[in-house]
């Protein structure tokens, strides 16, 4: 359900000249699960981006803590939209240094010592970094406090989102690399929808023409809120509607 304030926002930013479509993936455009590797698509999701993405003038992205090759496995690869992973760290067709490459492995291998340690926690490997999941582990705030003195050891950034602490080598978050698009596009508006913490960085770093949306409970820096994916979905449909509507 679309509160009438935000239904009205999103008309008026569908009139924008060059509209910035961006989002999160866990939790905004896929429902939550136990296991990150079940994630799908909310129904509709996909569909509604990919028709996004044919509109003159609109620019959608969807930009997650995942790799993007992951994420390019998960969305099915919608065409036309382009895919942001490892919170900013990792854009396609841009490689990695060696460096970086080098510094990922070394931290990877100490934290999969930290997912041997606790029963239930798992490591998710990736190109910028790892992510050690706690939310089946036995003792989450003992696995969480562990995976926090990893990257504490390694200098890397320490990313806490839900139930999952990321370890990402390299500059750049969510908010510097949808800030990135922006600039690269000339896009005047952005609509952005995101669940978790780290996309609080791209909620603080959004103008008072932009329209920002928090999916589900918590504190945030976002405008507005909606309940959960399937409103994320309704949502994106509207402004699709509102932005095809006969002059």
């Amino acid at each position: 359900m679309i509160s009438p304030d935000l239904a009205d926002a999103l008309i008026v930013s569908a009139a924008a000249e060059r509209l910035l479509l961006a989002s999160d993936f866990d939790g905004t455009l896929s429902p939550l699960v136990g296991d990150p590797l079940a994630a799908a698509p909310q129904p509709g999701a996909m569909e509604a981006v990919s028709v996004a993405a044919g509109l003159d003038g609109v620019e959608v992205v969807i930009v997650s803590g995942r790799s993007i090759e992951m994420l390019g496995e998960l969305t099915g690869g919608p065409q036309g939209v382009r895919l942001i992973g490892t919170h900013g760290a990792q854009q396609e067709g841009e490689p990695l240094p060696d460096s970086i490459r080098t510094e990922v492995v070394s931290m990877t291998r100490a934290l999969a010592a930290v997912a041997d340690e606790f029963d239930g926690a798992f490591l998710e490997p990736k190109p910028a970094g790892a992510a050690l999941h706690y939310r089946n582990a036995d003792d989450r705030a003992g696995a969480a406090e562990a995976a926090i003195r990893v990257g504490e050891r390694f200098g890397t950034r320490v990313l806490k989102g839900k139930e999952v602490v990321e370890l990402v080598v390299g500059e750049g978050n969510k908010g510097t690399a949808i800030a990135g698009v922006r600039s690269a596009t000339g896009s005047a508006t952005i609509v952005f929808f995101g669940d978790d913490i780290t996309d609080e960085d791209v909620f603080e770093m959004m103008g008072p023409n932009d329209i920002s949306v928090k999916v589900g409970t918590g504190p945030s820096a976002a405008q507005f809120r909606v309940a959960d994916p399937a409103a994320v979905v309704e949502a994106i449909e509207m402004l699709i509607a509102a932005r095809t509507l006969p002059d």
